[in-house]
């Protein structure tokens, strides 16, 4: 075999353990989490005063259009504008092991609010984070319709509702752990 062969095995491997690695069902977990926590607190940082016009902008017989406006924060073309980015900033995390169960988890390794976080037992490693980014862009693109809808019409409860009931790769087990890492912040209506 040429040096060009050996070096298409590589690869071939490369990708390989990576998309085996990516059905590790509590990374998977983990990932959706993560996904669902950016996406929560990027929407709680959208000026809850900002509206967008929906609706159709033909003019019927009478010269009346019918659009009506409605928040941006959860509107259609901010949250896709959203889930078509998240996965990007996906180099805050790192891998963690529980030192009890034993359990693998991503954890951010920088806060939002320039506070300390404690890291322990943590995986710091561009393939960690390319897992990461792959599992957040496959559950992204098996399920960004569903997610969008969800976050459009609820407000509470979204890690429940987006990784245990629509992409079903957490348990409820996994819920009650709640392995995200920051909380979402409340929204502030004085921006």
């Amino acid at each position: 075999m040429d040096i060009s062969g050996w070096f298409v095995l590589y690869l071939f491997t490369a990708l390989l353990e990576t998309i085996c690695g990516a059905r590790e069902p509590e990374l998977y977990c983990s990932a959706c989490q993560i996904l669902v926590d950016e996406v929560s607190w990027a929407v709680s940082q959208t000026d809850p005063k900002k509206t967008v016009q929906i609706g159709s902008f033909r003019v019927d017989s009478h010269g009346n259009q019918k659009t009506y406006e409605v928040p941006y924060a959860r509107s259609e073309i901010h949250l896709t504008e959203l889930l078509e980015n998240v996965c990007s900033g996906m180099n805050q995390y790192a891998q963690s092991t529980d030192e009890k169960t034993g359990k693998k988890k991503f954890i951010r390794t920088s806060s939002r609010n320039n506070e300390p976080i404690e890291l322990k037992n943590i995986v710091l490693s561009g393939d960690t984070q390319k897992k990461l980014r792959f599992l957040c862009e496959s559950l992204v693109e098996d399920h960004e319709e569903d997610i969008i809808s969800l976050y459009a019409n609820s407000q509470d409860d979204m890690e429940r509702k987006v990784c245990v009931d629509v992409a079903k790769v957490c348990t409820e087990e996994d819920m009650q752990e709640q392995t995200a890492g920051d909380t979402v912040p409340p929204q502030n209506d004085e921006l």
